[in-house]
């Protein structure tokens, strides 16, 4: 009798209240929510943990980042010197807004000056954008023979920027340019195209994975993972076992492998983080002779969570990025910088579409997939 008398007394919130559940229930059993959250997820993790990320145990250059970071608990990523959130700018809006870019495109040379910028003004189509700049490609690149199914070779190009300092040079160089991603005029693809990939990463990945909605494509994700425990840390869920990435793809093969990791290396040296990822690569290309792999740039953070920092910041990662594009090749492996995706005017991480400055919030991850959509490659680049 209470209880009707309540319900009596507060109808509108009774209400309220069952169509919450029944919202709720629908979800659940329609697929369209994923509730399973445990101390493994990323977002819980992220929040719950506070400890400081340690330095890069294999390099004598890595430095501690002063950021807190979501750790994994048992080192998944190997050696961690960053966070698995990601880093910005010096901390001035206009340092990461290009408005000193010159519009040439720097030589493949890693981290150079860009004076061998080629400076064609060539007519561009099939736009990127990168730290606020329309990018795009130009008619050489595009008349590189692919018309004719050819897959030759594209260098990695550079946006000069205006010349910015590094805050903490133990860990990266001072940057001038901004590598792009792979000038290969991409084709629009469904989530079908997903199905023979494969997507290996941090706690981001691990995003990925749960907002996605990309039901039938494979991830190998863990927080914390770095590129120093991507091949031999036991992360990967086979099955009903965990094993590493070098078992697991051992097993299968695959058309397509997206690699984004980084963020919890910013404390490390750039060269030793290159040469780590090199080898990497190489390992990978070994075990999958036939996949294309696509190195994903790693994800700026915001301006206020860059200006908090001197490691984890978007300088630290364009430098980062600029080393590991220049592994591109334009044939089976690919640059690919999600970044204008999901950055706001001034080239960092949209505030609005993340919850800690790092990580996008759950319905922004779709912003990440439409960019992967509209950057597939043609049939034959797979045979």
């Amino acid at each position: 009798m209470k209880l009707l008398k309540a319900i009596a007394k507060f109808p509108l919130f009774v209400a309220i209240i069952i169509s919450g559940l029944g919202l709720t229930a629908y979800g659940y059993f329609s697929g369209k929510y994923n509730i399973s959250v445990t101390m493994d997820h990323p977002i819980l993790a992220a929040v719950l943990t506070a400890d400081y990320v340690a330095t890069d145990g294999d390099s004598d250059r890595a430095t501690a980042t002063d950021a807190p970071v979501a750790t994994d608990g048992d080192s998944a990523a190997g050696s961690t010197t960053g966070n698995d959130g990601a880093a910005s700018g010096d901390g001035t809006k206009d340092a990461d807004s290009n408005t000193g870019s010159t519009g040439d495109n720097a030589d493949n040379n890693g981290n150079g000056a860009g004076d061998n910028t080629d400076g064609s003004g060539g007519i561009q189509t099939g736009p990127d954008y990168n730290n606020g700049v329309k990018i795009v490609q130009t008619d050489e690149v595009l008349q590189s023979g692919k018309a004719d199914n050819v897959k030759a070779p594209i260098p990695t190009k550079y946006q000069s920027i205006a010349a910015r300092a590094s805050r903490s040079p133990d860990s990266y160089n001072d940057v001038n340019k901004i590598a792009l991603t792979t000038a290969y005029p991409y084709i629009d693809v469904d989530e079908s195209y997903f199905d023979d990939a494969v997507f290996i990463g941090d706690s981001r990945v691990e995003g990925l994975e749960l907002y996605s909605g990309l039901k039938n494509t494979t991830f190998y994700a863990v927080q914390g993972l770095t590129i120093f425990g991507l091949m031999g840390h036991e992360y990967a869920k086979v099955g009903d076992s965990t094993v590493s990435l070098r078992e697991a793809l051992s097993r299968k093969q695959f058309k397509k492998i997206y690699i984004m990791v980084g963020v919890n290396e910013l404390g490390t040296w750039t060269d030793t983080f290159t040469d780590a990822y090199k080898e990497a690569i190489d390992e990978i290309r070994e075990l999958q002779p036939g996949a294309v792999i696509f190195i994903q740039g790693i994800m700026y953070v915001s301006d206020d969570y860059s200006k908090a920092h001197d490691i984890v910041n978007n300088d630290n990662i364009i430098d980062k990025n600029n080393h590991i594009a220049a592994l591109a090749n334009g044939v089976d492996i690919f640059y690919l910088d999600m970044n204008p995706a999901i950055t706001d005017d001034s080239g960092y991480l949209d505030p609005e579409l993340t919850w800690d400055g790092v990580h996008l919030q759950a319905q922004y991850y779709s912003l990440w997939v439409d960019f992967l959509k509209s950057h597939g490659l043609d049939s034959y680049m797979f045979e």
